[in-house]
């Protein structure tokens, strides 16, 4: 396995623990400030970890599976993320991790870690 897919694999994991930490921060402050005005932002900051949960695992299971249209999801999940994130201390550091992702699995031994996976079904 190539440090190219080593690396993004190990950031990955990095933001799953990140993201669980930030649930666990989220659900400190529902029980030490309960506030009914602010349970919207609540409910929508706790399924925004639950998503960021859920696609870094994916991420982790399909680079582990060679499939290679989820080097496409790390590029969304920049994306995404940095959209969602850019007003938070963490925003531009979880775009320059999500970026820096993004490149590794577009360079040649990345390509070469994909190359034949396309030709089988993707099994989750």
């Amino acid at each position: 396995m190539p440090a190219t897919i080593i690396i993004p694999m190990f950031l990955s994991a990095l933001l799953v623990l990140v993201w669980l930490g930030a649930g666990a921060v989220l659900l400190w402050l529902l029980t030490t400030f309960p506030t009914p005005a602010n349970a919207t932002s609540t409910i929508l900051w706790g399924g925004l970890v639950v998503l960021g949960v859920l696609v870094n695992v994916a991420v982790l299971v399909g680079l582990a599976r060679r499939i290679s249209w989820l080097r496409w999801v790390v590029v969304g999940q920049a994306l995404a993320m940095t959209a969602l994130l850019i007003v938070t201390p963490i925003g531009l550091w979880a775009g320059a991790v999500g970026a820096g992702q993004g490149i590794l699995l577009f360079v040649p031994s990345a390509r070469r870690w994909f190359r034949g996976a396309d030709d089988r079904r993707p099994a989750f």
